[in-house]
This record gives C-alpha cells, sequence and structure tokens, in this order.
C-alpha cells in the first residue's frame, strides 16, 4: 500500500455497494472476474474504491441493463474489448436506431442530426455551487474537481443513477447565448440521482423538452455549439424556459488518461415545459 494512502480520499466497499446500489458480495464478484480492481487494499483485506471505481461499476450496470451478459462484458472498454462490445451493441440496437432516425426525419426535415428535439422526465440532481468566476474555456477545469464531486456523492449515500454523467448546470442559459463578462453565470455541478432525494444538497428539476446538441474536443469553443442552439430556438420561435445542462458524457471523470480532444459534452437547453400525459 502506498504511503501515501489516505481512506479519506476513498470509500469502503460498503460505501460503494451503498452508492452503486448492489450488495457487498456483487462488487466482490466483479473483482473475483477481474472486472475492477480497488484503487487500495490493505493486508487485512479492507478495499476502498475511487471514482474510477465507481464509474466502473456504474458502467458495468450500465452495460447489463441495456442486455449484455457477464460473459459478454469487457473487462477494458478500450482496444479489441471496446471494438467486440460495441458491435455487440451495435446489432442489437441497429433497428432501433433505424426506428428513430425515421422518426427523427419525419419530426424534423432537412435538421443536422446534431441537433435533437427530446423531452427529459423530471430529474433528480445532487449539485455543487460552483465559485465565480468560471469562464467559459475552463468550464470543468481544477485539479480533482470531478473525482471529489463525484466521491462526495458516493460517500454521503446518495444512490447514483447508472448513467451518472457530471454535468453542469447553468441556471440562467440567456448568460450561454448572451455572455456580458466572459462567464456564464451562476453555476453547479450537479450528478443524476437513480430516485427523489429531498435535501439541502439536491434538486428536482421538472419533465421538460429541450434542444439538444453534441460538442466533441475541449471545452475551449464551445461557444459555437451555444450559438447554434440560440439560432435553431430562435428559427423555430422559442425561449429557455430553465435551466441549461452541459453533460459530460466523457471527460475529465470517465478516465484517467482521457485526451481533452476525446471529450463528448451534450449541451441542453429547455424550452418548454412537459407535461407528460
Amino acid at each position: 500500500m502506498k504511503n501515501n494512502f489516505s481512506s479519506g480520499d476513498y470509500l469502503t466497499i460498503s460505501q460503494a455497494a451503498k452508492a452503486c446500489s448492489v450488495s457487498r458480495a456483487t462488487l466482490l464478484r466483479l473483482e473475483a472476474d477481474g472486472f475492477i480492481t480497488p484503487a487500495q487494499q490493505e493486508e487485512n483485506g479492507y478495499r476502498y474504491y475511487d471514482s474510477y471505481n465507481i464509474y466502473r461499476i456504474l458502467q458495468i450496470l450500465g452495460l447489463q441493463d441495456v442486455g449484455l451478459s457477464r460473459k459478454e462484458l469487457p473487462h477494458e472498454l478500450y482496444g479489441e474489448q471496446l471494438d467486440r462490445t460495441l458491435e455487440k451493441m451495435e446489432q442489437r440496437l441497429e433497428e432501433l436506431h433505424r426506428q428513430v432516425r425515421s422518426l427523427r426525419a419525419q419530426l424534423t426535415p432537412g435538421k443536422h442530426l446534431s441537433i435533437r428535439w427530446t423531452a427529459f422526465p423530471s430529474r433528480c440532481l445532487y449539485i455543487r455551487p460552483v465559485p465565480p468566476p468560471l469562464l467559459f474555456n475552463k468550464l470543468y477545469e481544477g485539479p480533482g474537481v470531478f473525482d471529489r464531486f463525484f466521491l462526495d456523492a458516493a460517500r454521503e449515500g446518495y444512490p447514483l443513477a447508472w448513467n451518472s454523467s457530471v454535468c453542469l448546470v447553468v441556471w440562467d442559459p440567456e448568460r450561454l447565448f448572451h455572455p456580458t463578462d466572459g462567464t456564464p453565470g451562476p453555476c453547479s455541478y450537479g450528478l443524476l440521482l437513480r430516485e427523489e432525494i429531498h435535501d439541502a444538497n439536491t434538486i428536482i428539476l421538472p419533465s421538460v423538452r429541450v434542444l439538444c446538441t453534441l460538442w466533441y474536443g475541449p471545452y475551449q469553443g464551445m461557444q459555437d455549439a451555444f450559438q447554434l442552439l440560440q439560432k435553431t430556438l430562435e428559427k423555430n420561435g422559442k425561449t429557455p424556459c430553465g435551466p441549461a445542462q452541459l453533460l459530460s458524457i466523457i471527460g475529465p471523470h470517465t478516465g484517467r488518461e482521457i485526451p481533452s480532444e476525446s471529450y463528448i459534452t451534450e449541451v441542453c437547453v429547455p424550452y418548454e415545459i412537459w407535461n407528460k400525459p
């Protein structure tokens, strides 16, 4: 074990199991099968997990939810194993994708596929205010920001959704379109929870219809994505009706050595409260 190890920087097996809504036995089985390796393990058998372990566990649970069997699960999501996993998932989803593309073409003829009109159900987020000033070109910068935020939510026992991506909640989306001082104004980091929790650290966002686009690459230059959303909303006679969300699909919290050129961020702006039938 490393000399600079501090258990306060990690989760115990019980905390990790609770955060991921699985049993301790499940974590031990995933470890025995080679899917996860605790960040630290003491001679007495005590195991400690970091944010990458938690993300990996949630990732495995998500793959199982979409139909992959234990034998089909990849031990590493890169290289040939990633290729094989994607091939299996793409085969299963090919027909669904075909139907989605057909419906999207009917709903938004001529639109670029990077733009999508969709709806979000009511969501519960674990949030933490971002200290100002937050500059556009440093939306998610800061050593260990994601790690600490992710681990704090898990350590405090919040039920993380299997697809918990760290997001940036921009409370006034107009600031994305018309920045006055180079900042998006008041913001919070957010994590999607699996169930509603009502306390000082969470917020319930209502069901909304949203316009989304994907941004590929470093966070610098994301103004292009904001401008695309602004022009599309204006063209369709829509205006923002609530906080925007910048969802980090691939970013600093999803892997230790992911280059910023590989980041994927989904920018979503609500334009209408969605009263589900």
